[in-house]
């Protein structure tokens, strides 16, 4: 499993945009040890990119805190709407490595992050098949 050391903190900026409130660090391992990446105060984001059609079909929204923190990490991870950031391992990482992290991210179960597996997989195998025909990886 993996770590949050902190609760996402956010303000909404506008036009569909939110920023982190406060840093905060995701650690891939539970035990708060190993490789991690820094999420700095603000951070601009938008919650999950979930196409209309399926939000609408399946309900999903896009601010859900069951996935938000998750979907916070992988925008900082791809540099989505601000510069990319450097992971403990001195680089940044792919499309496809950040999406594992997501993954990972979403897989913590506690009283703020329960994503269901069969949303996560959704979630996952969506972020590869868009690296795939986007970012060619």
């Amino acid at each position: 499993m993996s770590s949050f050391t902190k609760n996402l903190n956010y303000a909404y900026i506008g036009q569909g945009l939110y920023s982190t409130a406060s840093d905060f660090r995701f650690y891939l391992n539970d035990n708060l040890e190993g490789e991690y990446v820094d999420v700095k105060a603000n951070t601009v984001f938008n919650g999950a990119s979930i196409p209309k059609l399926v939000k609408e079909v399946f309900h999903w929204n896009p601010m859900d805190i069951r996935w938000l923190q998750a979907t916070v990490l992988h925008d900082a991870l791809v540099g989505e709407f601000s510069d990319k950031i450097t992971t403990s391992l001195g680089r940044t990482l792919s499309w496809k490595e950040s999406a594992n992290w997501f993954n990972a991210a979403l897989k913590i179960k506690n009283k703020q992050h329960d994503c269901p597996d069969s949303y996560r997989l959704i979630f996952y195998f969506a972020i590869l098949f868009y690296g795939y025909l986007v970012c060619k990886e």
